[in-house]
């Protein structure tokens, strides 16, 4: 799922690259901004219906962190908001790279703890 978006233009600016994965409640997709031509993170709110609650945590953590992050390095920005069927979609900076689940594997050589992480 959420492939099928590729090619798709959400909200007439951004064009869907592909999926970069999904949790419980949201899929995040890279897509490429139209107005500033650069590639950005979109995590749409697939499974709204009962994570009103944690949408609106997270967005108002992302504009609390940002605050605290004067020199705008350590926190992801967090864009804009728009609806998208009907549904939020949170716009974030893409920072390319491992995901989290390959942080976690690769992770037993520099002393994470895993138990922590789950």
């Amino acid at each position: 799922m959420g492939e099928d978006k590729v090619g798709c233009v959400w909200d007439n600016r951004y064009v869907i690259r592909k999926s970069l994965g999904a949790g419980t409640s949201a899929r995040v997709y890279l897509a490429y901004d139209k107005v500033t031509s650069k590639h950005v993170a979109l995590k749409h709110y697939e499974q709204w219906k009962g994570n009103e609650y944690q949408c609106k945590k997270e967005i108002n953590n992302m504009e609390f962190l940002r605050k605290q992050d004067h020199d705008c390095k350590h926190v992801l920005r967090l864009h804009r908001v728009f609806p998208q069927d009907k549904r939020p979609c949170l716009v974030m900076d893409f920072v390319g790279g491992t995901t989290l689940k390959q942080e976690i594997r690769g992770s037993h050589k520099k002393g994470i703890a895993i138990s922590m992480i789950r």
